[in-house]
């Protein structure tokens, strides 16, 4: 079986890339430690005084994934502050019942549009800022104007389109560790805040569930029809290894 490498790069090839994840397309402040693990759903079901248990497959296990982002410059922790509130924010029902006044029901719309506006902008400046960056542009009036035109076609769409860029979804993920488990898309689950790890150091955490369509599985148990096969076509395990032949040593 042949690995192809050039979906991911070795880490003493290029540091930096394993340093940084992209998140929604753009690069997250700070320096970056990728964790993720995926798997099966195993059902163990062990009767009372025997030996042994019967697993249950019912399917594959999304990946979790934990991105931990290390943060030093004040440039990292403003670019942290404009991107955060966008990983976990969703629209709520009015706070306001039906039976309150007309007049507290503006109120409570009038700050959620206040804030939506907020979290918008912030948005757009931090995708602006790191999309410009990644490309190498350093001129600040050119970066200025950008954002510019950009908050100018935001203020144009109607209040409908605003709340719907603002609605949470998945999120398209790119970092080497998780294209060896083939996590492509995460659904944002937590974002902790700051923490000191050491002097001048803060830590941020972003908890994440792989985003995968469900497809139709069946459960299968897992019993003696399965001893000696691999899971993996064309690899040889100590498991499936050739019997001895007669006079003790290995079949061809």
């Amino acid at each position: 079986m042949t690995v192809d490498l050039e979906f991911s790069v070795f880490w003493d090839d290029d540091p930096e890339l394993w340093d940084t994840v992209y998140l929604a397309g753009s690069a997250l402040p700070g320096i970056a430690t990728v964790t993720g693990s995926h798997g099966r759903k195993l059902d163990v079901k062990s009767a009372p005084g025997s030996n042994g248990a019967r697993i249950v497959d019912k399917g594959y296990q999304p990946a979790k994934v934990e991105i931990a982002l290390r943060m030093w410059t004040k440039e990292q922790l403003l670019a942290w502050y404009r991107v955060a509130p966008t990983l976990t924010y969703r629209r709520e029902p009015p706070a306001a019942s039906r039976a309150s006044s007309s007049r507290a029901v503006g109120k409570v719309e009038e700050a959620e549009l206040a804030n939506a506006r907020f979290i918008l902008e912030s948005s757009i400046i931090s995708g602006v800022t790191t999309a410009l960056a990644n490309s190498g542009v350093r001129d600040q009036s050119k970066i200025d104007a950008e954002i510019q035109r950009d908050l100018a076609a935001a203020a144009g769409t109607t209040r409908t389109q605003r709340a719907r860029r603002l609605e949470r979804h998945d999120v398209e993920v790119s970092h080497p560790a998780l294209d060896a488990i083939g996590v492509h898309r995460v659904y944002v689950d937590e974002v902790s805040a700051p923490v000191k790890v050491s002097a001048g150091i803060y830590e941020v955490k972003i908890k994440a569930i792989e985003s995968k369509p469900p497809t139709a599985s069946s459960s299968r148990a897992v019993g003696s029809s399965s001893a000696g096969q691999s899971f993996a076509t064309g690899i040889q395990t100590q498991f499936d290894a050739p019997p001895p032949s007669s006079n003790g040593g290995s079949a061809p």
